[in-house]
Order: C-alpha cells, then sequence, then structure tokens
C-alpha cells in the first residue's frame, strides 16, 4: 500500500546527495580558482618591481642609503664646517699684538670698573692684611702687597693721575704717591723715582721709577715692589682693582 511512496522518498534521497556532492564541487572549484587568481598576483606585481627597477624607477626606499663609517665621519666634518663658515663670529676687540694699556681699557669700558695696569710683574710673595714680619718677628698689618721684582726692574704707573709726592724716608727710602680720579691713590715704595718732583701728570703704563734694594723695613725680603691703594684716605686690598 505504501510502496509507491518508499520509492519516492528512495529517489528524493538520490537527489539530495547528488546536490550536496555538486556544492562541493563549486566550492573547491572556487578554491582553486582564488588560490590561482593570488598567485598570478603576486606573480605579476614581482615583475613589474623588477621592470622598474631594471629601468631606473627605483621603489621609494631604495633611496634610502647608509653611508660607510669613513662616509659618514667626511660627511660630519663637512657639515661642522659649513656650520662654522655660516654662523656669524663677532670680530675680536683687541689683537693679541695689541698693548696691554689697550686690553685694560677695552676691560674698563666693558665692565664700567676700573681697572688698575700691575705696576710690575712678579710674583706676590706678601699679601694685604696681617702677615708675619721677617724683619721684625712679628705679626704685623701689612698695608699693600709686595711683588718680587728683580732690582733695576721699570715700575709703571696703574692709572692715570697726577704725581703728589716724592719723598724719602730711612726706613722705606723712597716712596712716589700719585693721585687718582674717584677718590683713589697708589703709592709705590722701594723704588729709585724716574724724577725727583712731584706735580706732573702721567698716563696708565708710564714708567715712573726702577727697583732698589729692599728698604730696612722689609730688609730681610728679596728685592721687590712695595704697592698701595688708597680709597678715600683708607688703605684696601690692591687685588680688587687689580
Amino acid at each position: 500500500m505504501f510502496g509507491w511512496l518508499v520509492d519516492y522518498l528512495k529517489r528524493l534521497k538520490r537527489i539530495k546527495g547528488l546536490q550536496i556532492s555538486r556544492n562541493w564541487w563549486l566550492l573547491a572549484a572556487l578554491f582553486i580558482l582564488t588560490i590561482g587568481a593570488t598567485a598570478f598576483y603576486t606573480f605579476e606585481k614581482k615583475e613589474a618591481d623588477f621592470a622598474k627597477a631594471k629601468s631606473g624607477d627605483k621603489p621609494v626606499l631604495s633611496q634610502i642609503q647608509v653611508l660607510p663609517p669613513e662616509d659618514n665621519e667626511n660627511n660630519e666634518v663637512e657639515t661642522a664646517s659649513a656650520l662654522i663658515n655660516k654662523k656669524e663670529v663677532a670680530p675680536l676687540p683687541l689683537s693679541i699684538t695689541e698693548s696691554g694699556k689697550a686690553a685694560e681699557d677695552h676691560q674698563l669700558e666693558s665692565t664700567g670698573k676700573t681697572v688698575m695696569k700691575w705696576p710690575g710683574q712678579g710674583e706676590i710673595i706678601t699679601k694685604f692684611g696681617f702677615t708675619y714680619s721677617e724683619t721684625f718677628n712679628d705679626l704685623r698689618f701689612h698695608t699693600g702687597i709686595d711683588i718680587a721684582l728683580p732690582p733695576g726692574y721699570e715700575v709703571r704707573a696703574a692709572l692715570p693721575g697726577t704725581v703728589v709726592s716724592v719723598s724719602s724716608t730711612p726706613m722705606w727710602g723712597y716712596e712716589i704717591v700719585i693721585k687718582h680720579n674717584e677718590g683713589l691713590e697708589t703709592r709705590y715704595k722701594g723704588i729709585k723715582p724716574l724724577k725727583e718732583e712731584k706735580g706732573y701728570q702721567v698716563e696708565k703704563g708710564d714708567i715712573i721709577g726702577r727697583v732698589v734694594h729692599s728698604p730696612k723695613y722689609e730688609a730681610k725680603m728679596n728685592p721687590h715692589l712695595h704697592f698701595e691703594v688708597y680709597e678715600f684716605g683708607k688703605a684696601i686690598d690692591p687685588m680688587q682693582y687689580l
């Protein structure tokens, strides 16, 4: 009675099996086509890059070049030289060959502070202030500085001014006093004056005398210049102005 139904179901099952098998073949074909297209695209791209490289139209990345170590060093030297050449360097205000007087005048103009010229170039053997006296074997206040200089050394004026006193005492020998602007006064002891008179003008660096043997006040010391600076009548450390 139901034989026809059984035959129908069998035929339907065979049809579905054929449809499922056909779907699998379609999927396999689609997969193969995808792989083939990808391989073809990759091959074509490599061929195009090779053609560009051969013709001189290189990719952007190929334009980045790494210099070898020696080239890098040369490049750095050239770059530094270029920067130095481009940089504006202010001319030096004074040359090395110009006089010390000009250099000190420039320093005075640039800083606005009075700068004295060293009356002599030598070692400072006694500083300003309380110090031990070899001559008197005691501790006493030293009103200047002692600059070790050989006999005959030319002593120069520390600042422009007027020689207001040239005197001599048994203990100190000759003393030259020069009055300057701004309440300053310089005193030079242990020298023989170039002129034994007062009232004449001197410029900064002018020779005013020569070193002699140490005065009796500092007899146990080697030949030197005793140099003092007074500010409004009070002895101060000369190093403040030198």
